[in-house]
């Protein structure tokens, strides 16, 4: 006879599948395992021999090795197959637009890439760096992302501040850390540009529940007073998130390296100059 119970605990089937407890529901629903109602979601049983099943489809104890690199245009169709996969539509825009957003700005999207397959993404982030005007107006609603032509979207070959918009955030649904991985990617590139580029604003769209995942992973300020699904994050102000906390220190720290540098040069200076006037008074 077996001491392995039939059903389990939703959490004790999340630990077994190395998972939060909305993941696990998510596989519940997807995986067909079979559930044994309670009074409450909480109270509900799920059958251990599924549940064990699942964890050997997925290869849980094996981490999928990843790469992550810049989308590049023979990377674009790799990536509406996953929003196909993800939001269940049999194709999600205009393939040709986003080929020419992609060629006017090489850094647009982010993607993390199957080690062993590069056409399989496992997540990616697009964000487009706009005039703050065009990207009040799609936030408005006044107009669809898909009006974005290529000459409205900036090169990063001035210095300065950029204003960006998150033109989406799409993550495999077995692999949802990968969005956090890509974020810090992005930010360690942005650290690198200051002082001369830096990001002022990030503006983004929650067009659905999966959508809202970076935002609220970063704690964006809602904009109810240009829409109730527009979101906008401050980058000078204090970050509340772990990963926007570091890219401000990665920030400072560098900032403090300038100055050191600058104040090193200003005390060669004068001593160049003070070496100069003895040299004249003599």
């Amino acid at each position: 006879m077996s001491d392995r119970p039939e059903y389990i605990k939703s959490s004790d089937g999340a630990k077994l599948l190395k998972t939060n407890r909305q993941k696990f529901f998510y596989y519940v629903k997807s995986k067909k395992i079979r559930v044994k109602e309670g009074e409450t979601e909480r109270k509900s049983l799920y059958n251990y021999e599924d549940i064990l099943k699942v964890k050997e489809e997925l290869s849980i104890d094996e981490s999928t090795p990843s790469v992550i690199d810049w989308v590049e245009p023979s990377d674009v169709l790799s990536t509406i197959s996953l929003d196909m996969q993800v939001y269940q539509e049999t194709l999600v825009g205009d393939i040709n637009l986003y080929l020419s957003w992609v060629k006017k700005q090489p850094k647009l999207s982010i993607a993390s890439f199957d080690a062993d397959d590069r056409k399989r993404v496992l997540a990616y982030i697009a964000m487009m760096p706009l005039s703050e005007k065009t990207i009040i107006e799609i936030l408005k609603g006044n107009r669809r992302e898909t009006s974005i032509t290529p000459d409205e979207i900036e090169n990063y070959d001035r210095e300065g501040a950029y204003t960006l918009l998150i033109e989406s955030a799409v993550s495999h649904p077995d692999h949802p850390e990968q969005i956090g991985i890509l974020m810090r990617h992005i930010m360690n590139y942005w650290c690198e540009q200051y002082p001369q580029r830096y990001i002022d604003k990030l503006y983004a769209q929650a067009a659905s529940e999966k959508g809202d995942i970076l935002i609220q992973k970063l704690y964006f300020a809602p904009l109810y007073d240009l829409a109730n699904d527009a979101y906008m994050l401050d980058m000078k102000r204090p970050g509340a998130s772990r990963i926007i906390r570091n890219f401000q220190k990665c920030l400072s720290e560098k900032s403090s390296v300038q100055q050191h540098q600058n104040a090193l040069r200003e005390v060669e200076m004068q001593k160049g100059e003070n070496v100069t006037q003895e040299q004249e008074n003599r």
